[in-house]
């Protein structure tokens, strides 16, 4: 589809997804599928990947000025950060109520992108402290390999049956905490050796989807 159809029309399908989203969760409960399940599934956790898309292509396509990114990056991360509301509302026992919570961090995330494409305007303390922070630029520099990797590295790390086998050395609960730190160590060097190797190769040929 990338390939074939236009950018105002890549726009378009993935400015629906975006919307989509939350109703597709909704239905997922109606249907019995648990929390954990939809987190794990890509057609029902998607939103961050699309409100992405949406920021590569408008950019492109509108060319929009610095001080519409500001104002827009602004009033995204308003609305992303009202959209968490019904999962901490008197109703949050409701078990639709989570379904704005993917879609809230989405949206706000994706406001936070555009105020860092401007953050020049906003004071030098700030973008040095903040937006141009070395530490901050690393994980996002590994952060898609982040996405793809840490669920299946954590689970492993964090099984009953691998906390046991260190009960000669460490306490279940203690042996549970230092898998999980080890983790998200090990998640952090397969994110970095996949940015360097496989998400290099494949950037490099990024000019083959127009």
């Amino acid at each position: 589809m990338i390939r074939i159809l236009s950018r105002r029309a890549i726009l378009l399908c993935f400015l629906t997804g975006v919307v989509s989203e939350p109703l597709i969760r909704v239905w997922a409960v109606h249907n019995g599928l648990t929390q954990a399940a939809i987190y794990e599934n890509p057609l029902t956790h998607g939103d961050g990947l699309l409100c992405g898309a949406v920021v590569a292509v408008w950019l492109r396509c509108a060319k929009p000025k610095r001080s519409s990114l500001l104002f827009s990056g602004a009033a995204l991360m308003i609305a992303g950060t009202c959209l968490f509301a019904p999962a901490f509302s008197i109703d949050a026992s409701n078990q639709y109520a989570p379904a704005l919570v993917f879609t809230g961090a989405a949206v706000a995330s994706t406001g936070l992108l555009l105020v860092a494409l401007v953050s020049e305007n906003l004071g030098l303390v700030l973008r040095r402290t903040f937006f141009m922070n070395r530490t901050l630029a690393f994980f996002g520099f590994i952060s898609y390999g982040l996405y793809l990797y840490h669920y299946v590295i954590f689970r492993f790390a964090g099984s009953e049956r691998l906390a046991a086998k260190l009960d000669w050395l460490l306490s279940l609960d203690h042996a549970k905490q230092a898998m999980m730190i080890l983790g998200i160590g090990l998640s952090v060097l397969i994110a970095w050796l996949s940015r360097i190797t496989l998400e290099k190769a494949v950037l490099a040929r990024k000019s083959m989807f127009g």
